[in-house]
Formats: C-alpha cells, sequence, structure tokens
C-alpha cells in the first residue's frame, strides 16, 4: 500500500497531535503529559511505513522543553514544555520547512470543527473552552513557517463570553 506524503505527514504528526475521526489536527495543550507524547512519538519512529520512506524521527531535550524532529520530505519541528499541574503541555511550537506542506497543515488545523479557532485578530485564534488554547501563526514572506500553541488561562465564563464575541 502506497501513501501519499499528506497522509504519511498525518500519520507522524499523530503523537504531536489528537487526531479526530475527519483526521484533523488538534493541539496538545491541556491534554497531553510528557510521558504520553514521548511513548506515542517513539512508536511512530517504529512504524513499518515511516522506516520504508526513511522517515527519521529524534527526540532531545533543552531545559524544560521537549524537542521533538521530524526528517523527511519535510523537516518538522515540535517544541512543547509542561509546566500545567500534574505535567500537561502548557506551550507548543511547530516549526515547518516545506511550504505547501505547511499551507496543508495549516488549512486542516483552522478548519478543525472539534477544535472551533475563532479569530482574534490577524494570525491570532482562539479555541472553544475544552482545549483553553490560543494559536499564533508566524510568516514568512505571507507562508506559514511556525505556529505556537499557548495555554490560555482565563476564567471558564470570561472565556466562553469572550469566544462568543469572536467571529469565525
Amino acid at each position: 500500500m502506497t501513501y501519499t506524503v499528506k497522509s504519511l505527514i498525518i500519520t507522524l504528526l499523530f503523537f504531536a497531535f489528537s487526531v479526530n475521526a475527519v483526521g484533523q489536527l488538534t493541539p496538545l495543550i491541556k491534554n497531553h503529559t510528557e510521558k504520553e507524547v514521548l511513548k506515542s512519538f517513539q512508536q511512530k519512529g517504529n512504524l513499518r511505513q515511516n522506516i520504508e520512506n526513511n522517515y527519521k524521527l529524534s527526540e532531545s531535550k533543552n531545559g524544560d522543553t521537549l524537542i521533538l524532529k521530524i526528517n523527511g520530505k519535510e523537516i518538522i519541528v515540535i517544541s512543547l514544555t509542561f509546566n500545567l499541574t500534574d505535567g500537561y503541555c502548557d506551550f507548543q511550537r511547530i516549526d515547518f520547512s516545506c511550504d505547501s506542506c505547511t499551507i496543508d497543515h495549516l488549512n486542516e488545523i483552522l478548519t478543525s470543527r472539534k477544535i472551533g479557532w475563532k479569530k482574534i485578530s490577524t494570525d491570532i485564534y482562539l479555541s472553544k473552552w475544552k482545549l483553553q488554547t490560543k494559536m499564533e501563526i508566524l510568516r514568512t514572506s505571507n507562508i506559514c513557517s511556525t505556529i505556537i500553541y499557548r495555554y490560555f488561562n482565563k476564567v471558564k465564563s470570561e472565556y466562553k463570553r469572550e469566544y462568543r464575541e469572536l467571529s469565525f
């Protein structure tokens, strides 16, 4: 069975995202610990199709930051910190190297109904209350090169009020 680059990348990125039934990508903020992310990442590195397609997965630590790297047709570097209660993820940065791949990833992320992104301002979005995540898109030459997810700590009623006031 052959895999398209897009489906392979989605498979590879599973360790860094929760994937719902439609295959859309969501951030790890508030719902995953470092141990869970590392276990899933290591399992993905041993998948036969990833090995056959010469995808190399590596991990390292720099202080309190876990750095995950995927080398293949594109290079993706994911940096995460786990400073919430019980060691849950509070920050996630994804750096992309392939313009066309990045556009596909960004479109999938922004159209996720599960997350319900709403635009705060140019390239800044807020998720539904369940994830409590603010997303910032950093662009190089009008192409998204980096996505940053941050935990957005607000009282539930304030968060929901602010979210309702935003447009899609």
